[in-house]
């Protein structure tokens, strides 16, 4: 449910996280809008685009809950403020223009909505990025070793011979 604009320097920073190596970066997402399935890798020549498409999905959300008819400023593009951003700090401006970007707060459409899987892409590559995050940490030998586990109430494939 959108509340308000977002700033656009919160977006340029948004678009910048999408192309740092210690996020991920670039950032590679998909999208379908039910006709053409689109791969898109983030680029410095492209990120203006991105965020003026970011700006428009909250400018959609906006008008259609305040009913504004009104023109919004237009993006302008470039770098942030700021270039020592942590990931927590990134993520959470994240969840901040979700929250404004998008009606639907179960993320029903974002298949098909550019700036819902641009957003989801960031959110798993800046996750992944973590120092300490890693999608290793539960291989099956782990989850054997883990107390309870021969009386966990739920079925386990115990064939894997995966350390």
């Amino acid at each position: 449910m959108s509340n308000s604009m977002i700033d656009h320097e919160h977006v340029r920073v948004l678009a910048w996280a999408g192309l740092q190596p210690r996020f991920g970066g670039p950032l590679r997402w998909w999208f379908d809008d039910g006709s053409t399935r689109a791969d898109r890798i983030l680029t410095e020549a492209d990120a203006a685009s991105v965020g003026a498409m970011l700006v428009a999905q909250n400018e959609a959300a906006f008008n259609d809950v305040h009913e504004w008819e009104d023109p919004h400023a237009p993006y302008e593009h470039a770098s942030p403020l700021r270039d020592d951003w942590s990931a927590v700090a990134v993520l959470k401006a994240l969840q901040h223009y979700v929250y404004h970007a998008f009606l639907d707060e179960d993320h029903d459409e974002w298949t098909s909505n550019e700036a819902g899987m641009f957003c989801s892409a960031l959110s798993g590559s800046i996750v992944a990025s973590v120092p300490g995050w890693d999608p290793t940490t539960w291989t099956p030998a782990v989850l054997r070793a883990a107390p309870g586990y021969d009386e966990a109430p739920l079925e386990i494939n115990r064939s894997s011979s995966a350390p």
